[in-house]
């Protein structure tokens, strides 16, 4: 049996529509029909019967707007991250796409990651995970309202990969602010029981590295780095020695996880995978929960 193409309607024409147009173009399993901006009837991309699923690459306070026009089109949803901003837009956003049989993926991209995918399977060797060091950063412009807040921006990639670890609504959170300019967090620290979570918007050497302290051993995983991850082994004594350490290393490509994050939304559309849907409301709510103290 030929396997299906799914027409596909872009909205957002920034950097990151830009970019998931290119990596849709490139694959047969997708058809982009429509790529809009500000200025496309967008009533013409919904109205299309030959399009499947509609990509919102927009600013974050459109992204609950234009997924419930979608999903009350018939149009299955990918949106960038975040999903919305609320627990209550999350149960409407629920409620439509059950109504309408329709699947609402959000794009977090890292949660893709092949180091981080092994790290979660358990195979590095460290042992149950007992406590998390998360961070992320990057050199960028500051957000310019508070629903771009570095917590929407970044904390959430953050989020997203604890929560492939342990659900992440079991924690309590309090975020700290540790460096701002002009009135705006440009550092925040977040606290929980296990660990924490650090966002940097000032920070041109950027990444991902994330410390998972286990029962058996430490490994740290860097985006940035080669090999991508690092394990030591060590056996606890009253006093540390040297001969008591085993290190381990592993290196996985890390520069393109958009691809497995498309063949995970085919095979949603499919019916061979769950939608995220999930995890995303998780985030949103721990994030309406951190921007609210």
């Amino acid at each position: 049996m030929e396997a299906r193409v799914f027409g596909v309607g872009i909205i957002g024409k920034g950097y990151w529509g830009t970019v998931l147009a290119k990596h849709l173009n490139r694959r047969s399993d997708f058809e982009p029909l429509h790529i809009a901006d500000t200025k496309y009837p967008l009533g013409d991309l919904w109205t299309d019967r030959r399009v499947d699923l509609v990509v919102i690459a927009t600013p974050n306070q459109t992204h609950y707007e234009l997924t419930m026009k979608s999903l009350e089109a018939g149009k299955h949803v990918l949106v960038e991250k975040p999903m919305c901003y609320s627990a209550a837009e999350i149960s409407s956003i629920e409620k439509l796409s059950k109504l309408n049989d329709l699947h609402v993926i959000t794009d977090y991209t890292q949660t893709f990651s092949p180091s981080l995918r092994f790290i979660a399977s358990g195979n590095v060797g460290i042992g149950d995970i007992r406590a998390y060091d998360l961070s992320v950063s990057k050199l960028r412009s500051l957000p310019d309202v508070n629903s771009n807040s570095i917590h929407w921006l970044m904390v959430s990639h953050l989020l997203s990969i604890l929560d492939m670890f342990e659900p992440i609504d079991t924690f309590c959170y309090k975020s700290f602010t540790l460096c701002q300019s002009m009135g705006i967090p440009s550092n925040v620290l977040v606290a929980f029981s296990n660990g924490c979570l650090r966002a940097s918007l000032d920070n041109p050497d950027g990444g991902y590295q994330i410390i998972f302290y286990g029962r058996k051993g430490v490994a740290t995983y860097s985006s940035a780095s080669n090999p991508s991850i690092r394990a030591s082994y060590h056996t606890r004594q009253l006093s540390a020695l040297k001969g008591n350490v085993r290190r381990t290393t592993w290196n996985f490509r890390e520069d393109n996880n958009l691809e497995p994050m498309l063949t995970y939304v085919r095979d949603v559309l499919s019916g061979h995978e769950n939608s995220n849907f999930a995890m995303s409301a998780r985030v949103t709510k721990a994030l309406a929960s951190i921007s609210r103290d």
